[in-house]
């Protein structure tokens, strides 16, 4: 059987926010995510943060009939999208919804701090998540590993994008900063300006919108949920660095095996 088109799955556009080519993106991460976490035929995964099942489509002729999808998100229109569109097109893929929120302006019933991913112990090969962790709060990322470090079988890895802030991305930040002081009516309009320690966001009164976080909060917070983190980390382009692999930084962590 042929592979399926991608723009055969492009939702409606009241459905994603996307600024570039829906089905060039999907291409984009589906190669990013394959290359970095070897993902073979007969796996299960786990998308946390699914959205319209941007990464769900591609992946319907890679996993093969042997292999078997999750999809998570907390907006039950897209979830709904995925269910009428995707999942009628394998007997392993299954989209939920989630009421949680990550902040006082989001809807949902449990704060991501406390959210427990609706699955079972060691029960994926991998667990992706693709610009979640750039909208959430400290809280939130935390537990978020720590579930994902649950739901990971033994030597099951997990492939997460963030903005990273170390000597180099903050360097890069201020220096960007300082470009724009004299043309912007306000400083902290710059991109990333408010400094809450581990973390940096763009606009104080909706600071999930952007999130950078600082790189050993990040590493630290791995090795608290019992994940390893493969080096080196892969950098993207986000502060103005040329040949990366996404935009964002790709980080890929593995539950180690007894």
């Amino acid at each position: 059987m042929a592979a399926r088109r991608l723009e055969d799955f492009i939702p409606p556009p009241d459905l994603f926010t996307a600024r570039d080519d829906y089905a060039a993106v999907a291409r984009r991460l589906y190669y990013a995510l394959v290359e970095v976490s070897g993902l073979r035929a007969g796996e299960r995964v786990l998308d946390v943060g699914c959205g319209a099942g941007r990464l769900a489509a591609p992946l319907l002729d890679h996993l093969g009939s042997e292999g078997s999808y999750e999809g998570f998100d907390r907006d039950a229109s897209r979830i709904d999208w995925c269910n009428e569109h995707i999942a009628p097109l394998h007997p392993g893929f299954r989209f939920q919804t989630v009421s949680v929120f990550n902040s006082s302006r989001q809807k949902g019933t449990l704060p991501a701090g406390e959210l427990t991913f609706p699955y079972p112990d060691a029960d994926f090969d991998l667990v992706f998540l693709f610009s979640v962790f750039t909208h959430m709060l400290p809280d939130g990322v935390e537990r978020y590993l720590a579930e994902i470090g649950r739901v990971l079988k033994p030597g099951g890895r997990t492939v997460i994008t963030w903005f990273l802030l170390n000597d180099e991305s903050r360097r890069a930040l201020d220096e960007q900063h300082d470009e724009r002081r004299g043309s912007a009516s306000n400083a902290h309009q710059a991109r990333l300006s408010h400094d809450f320690g581990v973390y940096r966001v763009s606009d104080r009164a909706r600071p999930e919108a952007v999130v950078a976080f600082d790189e050993e909060f990040a590493l630290d917070a791995y090795a608290r949920s019992g994940l390893e983190v493969d080096h080196p980390i892969r950098y993207g382009s986000w502060v103005g660095r040329e040949g990366t692999l996404l935009n964002q930084d790709l980080v890929v962590a593995r539950r180690p095996a007894p």
